[in-house]
């Protein structure tokens, strides 16, 4: 992986066989990220993603191990009792015409992806939240709109 950084911004090359998540997750801890959103595009393969089914309360499973193009990446990092928490969504296409899209679990680099890290001051970390079954962000201030019936 190759990586400048301007300001709060890094832009990195991730390069062809490297493990996304794993070498993504390394580069947040080496240099203390702990609040930050990314965007990307590229290519992967070996492709573990899930679809949340809101009735099972559980991640309906795929995997993809051919090269997909990748028409978006994105997600956000922040911490989570303390270690760095990625949370990651894309959306893929391959040669077939077919389109995979979802949470990304896992996946191998194809030839690269380039990504933007935006990183932010704020102090926002994640909690587990019974309600919505989820680990979400924990923020100060909160807006109720009420609507017009």
């Amino acid at each position: 992986m190759y990586w400048e950084s301007e300001g709060n911004q890094y832009f990195i090359r991730f390069e062809s066989g490297e493990p996304l998540l794993k070498v993504l997750n390394e580069f947040v801890i080496s240099q203390r990220i702990e609040f930050g959103f990314f965007e990307g595009i590229g290519g992967l393969r070996k492709v573990k993603f899930g679809v949340y089914n809101d009735k099972t309360k559980t991640y309906d499973k795929h995997s993809f191990s051919d090269f997909c193009e990748v028409v978006a990446l994105n997600g956000n990092i922040s911490l989570h009792e303390g270690t760095p928490f990625l949370h990651v969504h894309f959306l893929g296409a391959s040669g077939a015409n077919q389109f995979l899209a979802g949470h990304l679990f896992e996946a191998e680099v194809a030839i690269t992806i380039e990504m933007k890290i935006s990183v932010s001051s704020l102090q926002v970390t994640r909690k587990y939240e019974e309600i919505e079954g989820f680990k979400v962000l924990q923020l100060k201030n909160r807006f109720i709109c009420v609507p017009d019936f």
